[in-house]
């Protein structure tokens, strides 16, 4: 009779990643070209208060709207942030919009 023998290692985990929402950033508004809540314009302004390379972003208007239920052309992605560019849109302003994004705790 042939014996089998099975092992099973369980790793640990030493740390658990955690992460948490910035604050509320609405630094622009549509005045000029447009409104433009950009990552790279909010770590120079806030290094202490953003991180580089945000995994996640929400975006809505400053009235707390969802930026996809303006109709409005915007770009809002955790890499760039929010882009609105009153020439994009129907009635040539954009909205004024906050983001804000998850960072590593």
């Amino acid at each position: 009779m042939l014996l089998l023998r099975l092992t099973i290692s369980l790793l640990s985990v030493d740390s658990v990643y955690s992460a948490q929402w910035t604050r509320w950033f609405d630094n622009d508004d549509s005045q000029g070209s447009g409104d433009f809540e950009t990552v790279l314009d909010l770590n120079s302004e806030y290094p202490d208060e953003m991180c580089e390379n945000p995994p996640d972003v929400e975006c809505q208007t400053a009235s707390g709207l969802p930026y996809t239920a303006t109709g409005e052309d915007v770009t809002c992605s955790a890499s760039s942030g929010l882009k609105c560019k009153n020439v994009d849109q129907p009635n040539r302003k954009c909205s004024d919009f906050k983001v804000r994004f998850i960072c590593p705790g």
